[in-house]
């Protein structure tokens, strides 16, 4: 934990496997960076338990300039589903993305609060399992190459 030039809020990261994410909170939300090096999709989610199952997932693609970001749930191992599909509504905004030849980065914010069963309170002092993956494809459906698990404190 560090903080950046200027701010009184400290910014969190943790790299793993090659993956970066780093978040600070900024109000109500918390901003988040994620990057890899692929240029495939990539994710970072969030669940009270260790395993996939009740995960909140967010999965970034990034195809030529535009940025497709999902706000997703984990049912069971293999079964995520945007959370539109599960009748909720999307809570994240997206800041920036882009891809180059050494991989993907994308930005974005989301209530520290949640609304329904689907997102997390990523309140500060709270813990969970952070799920990192990624891919070399930018179809949602298409399995990681690099996934893991690490416990924070928001």
């Amino acid at each position: 934990m560090y903080l950046l030039p200027g701010h009184n809020i400290p910014l969190q990261k943790v790299e793993k496997n090659g993956m970066l994410v780093s978040w600070e909170e900024k109000g109500e939300y918390l901003e988040f960076e994620v990057s890899a090096p692929s240029q495939g999709w990539l994710a970072v989610g969030f669940n009270e338990e260790e395993g996939l199952a009740g995960t909140h997932l967010i999965m970034a693609a990034v195809r030529g300039k535009s940025v497709h970001l999902s706000d997703r749930f984990i049912l069971k191992a293999g079964d995520h589903r945007a959370l539109s599909e599960l009748g909720v509504g999307e809570k994240l905004e997206l800041i920036s993305g882009e891809e180059n030849a050494s991989g993907s980065r994308v930005s974005f914010r989301i209530p520290k609060l949640s609304q329904d069963d689907y997102h997390k309170n990523l309140l500060p002092a709270s813990s969970f399992h952070m799920l990192m993956a990624y891919s070399r494809e930018d179809d949602f459906t298409h399995h990681s190459m690099m996934r893991t698990s690490v416990k924070i404190t928001i």
